[in-house]
């Protein structure tokens, strides 16, 4: 079989890979929301939907494009790699922990833009922002590297562990929405661990370059990253903003009616 063919062929399997890993992650959403939606009611949907949003828009809008400025500048040259990453994580675990701060700040000062969701549960949730951050960040790494398989399994756990979570809080332990805000904070830091680990060990075979803080490159891939995030976020904002205004003006129980439409 000539080099073409097994070029295709690899992609094709790329592509059907991507393609049943997010039909899974739909799958495991959709059981999750059902779980959730048995056993804490429509008020309890929405308010989680109310948290997750809330949280996975401060994370999308501190990202600054590095998801797609990190594919491309490793994608072009693998010496980037190493600096790339040590500028993800701290970028991440700075910016994302800023992020948390001002989150728990607003919902403090202006608790009515939540629907009074419980502070506790959004300071609960926050936690995670940085770690959810550089998730986000450093999966596209992978992509860069042709880690693909890698990428589409890491992108799976999150929400098979919010299935996870969902049966073990609600249905075997009989506990609340607090418990179970608890159990999904520690999944996400838990995920970028797994990641971290797994870029330092492609880190290791594939890059000679030192592990170090390289301001100018990172300077060069937020001016690139910013051409793509504003799309992006607007997307973001577009799909899920309108659950904190339906939230807001008609109540956790219909923003958790809402958010199965969303």
């Amino acid at each position: 079989m000539s080099s073409g063919l097994i070029s295709a062929a690899k992609f094709s399997t790329h592509v059907a890979g991507t393609l049943a890993t997010r039909l899974l992650m739909i799958g495991s959403s959709v059981a999750a929301g059902i779980i959730v939606a048995r056993w804490l009611g429509a008020k309890g949907v929405g308010e989680l939907a109310v948290i997750n949003v809330a949280v996975t828009t401060i994370v999308q809008l501190g990202s600054f494009g590095l998801p797609s400025s990190n594919t491309w500048f490793i994608a072009q040259d693998r010496d980037h790699f190493r600096a790339a990453a040590v500028n993800s994580f701290l970028f991440a675990l700075l910016i994302g922990s800023v992020l948390a701060i001002v989150l728990n700040a607003v919902a403090w000062w202006r608790p009515d833009w939540f629907g009074f969701v419980p502070l506790d549960l959004i300071r609960i949730a926050s936690v995670s922002s940085p770690f959810q951050l550089l998730t986000l960040i450093s999966l596209n790494i992978l992509l860069a590297i042709g880690r693909i398989r890698d990428f589409n399994a890491l992108d799976l756990l999150g929400p098979l562990l919010l299935l996870v979570n969902a049966l073990v809080a609600l249905v075997i332990l009989n506990e609340d929405l607090h418990e179970l805000v608890k159990l999904n904070t520690i999944a996400g830091i838990a995920v970028s661990v797994v990641v971290g680990c797994l870029l330092v060990t492609a880190g290791k075979k594939l890059a000679n370059a030192n592990w170090r803080v390289d301001v100018a490159l990172l300077r060069r891939m937020i001016t690139y990253g910013l051409k793509f995030h504003i799309s992006v976020l607007a997307g973001a904002i577009i799909f899920r903003a309108d659950l904190l205004v339906v939230n807001h003006f008609r109540g956790a129980a219909e923003a958790g009616v809402y958010s199965v439409a969303t």
